[in-house]
């Protein structure tokens, strides 16, 4: 099955498009799907977090599936951890951030193995809402300091 067959079934179907938290709720006691991984590397909760109908209350239905598989925990082909796909999804909320950031708090000081960028980075490039870097900030202060590849830090972007 190729990876563009693959992300179309399963796991990948539930998570692309319009959000159905009933369908994903099957995923709490099916959690080794989390573990399944499709194009770039990337698992079901990298999808989830980049797609723009995806709620805080979609991963709360999960939760248990994704802290059971440590999805939160692997990266991408490009060393990006599922937090970064979060910051960078110019439609999540706070909540969906926290709650990314809450699987695995390591993540908003993690950069990313081919940019060297952290998720604060990411949020920054986008110009993320107030609220989303404000509560990053708050989480962890000195990520603000923190240098991707070519030495700039999450402020260089706004």
């Amino acid at each position: 099955m190729s990876s563009s067959d693959h992300q179309q079934s399963g796991i990948f179907a539930a998570v692309t498009g319009a959000i159905s938290t009933a369908e994903l709720a099957k995923y709490n006691v099916e959690w080794m799907s989390w573990k399944e991984r499709g194009e770039g590397g990337r698992n079901a909760l990298h999808v989830l977090c980049c797609n723009m109908f995806v709620t805080a209350q979609n991963l709360a239905s999960v939760e248990e599936g994704l802290r059971l598989s440590g999805a939160a925990n692997e990266a991408d082909a490009e060393g990006r951890l599922p937090l970064h796909d979060a910051c960078s999804n110019p439609s999540a909320s706070p909540a969906l951030v926290d709650f990314v950031y809450r699987l695995n708090p390591a993540a908003l000081t993690s950069s990313s193995s081919s940019t060297g960028e952290t998720p604060l980075h990411e949020a920054c490039g986008l110009v993320a809402e107030v609220p989303v870097l404000a509560m990053l900030l708050k989480l962890e202060a000195r990520a603000i300091q923190a240098r991707d590849q070519r030495q700039r830090t999450p402020a260089h972007s706004l």
